[in-house]
């Protein structure tokens, strides 16, 4: 007996390492059920199971003794710099620095590089 959307996702969520962001793209295989998909997320955030970060984007929220912990700046980064599997940017600058022990700066921003030009006509690309 095949089981349904809901009690799919769900299994997956809980298989999902806690403080890492989920997204639609991450838990649809078809699709069709990416309706589905969206409103399972949305039932779960109500049950308390997830939180929501931002917009299709959700957590499995961590406790710690001071409360329920955000998902940590790696994940996040994770997220917004990879599309299908694709590494389309990186951190780049001070933050860089930091993660491979050069500094102890903590930046207040994180800064993140492409590679190659962005949009044509921006400063330094070539069209």
């Amino acid at each position: 007996m095949s089981k349904s959307i809901m009690q799919r996702i769900r299994q997956q969520v809980e298989a999902f390492p806690a403080g890492e962001l989920l997204t639609y793209a991450s838990l649809v295989t078809e699709p069709a059920q990416f309706g589905a998909v969206a409103a399972a997320l949305s039932r779960l955030s109500r049950q308390g199971v997830l939180k929501r970060y931002a917009k299709g984007q959700y957590y499995r929220p961590q406790t710690s003794r001071f409360g329920v912990l955000q998902p940590s700046e790696g994940a996040v980064l994770r997220t917004l710099t990879s599309a299908g599997g694709d590494v389309v940017a990186y951190p780049a600058g001070v933050s860089l620095y930091n993660q491979l022990g050069l500094t102890t700066q903590v930046p207040a921003t994180t800064t993140v590089a492409t590679p190659g030009c962005g949009a044509p006509g921006l400063r330094g690309c070539r069209s």
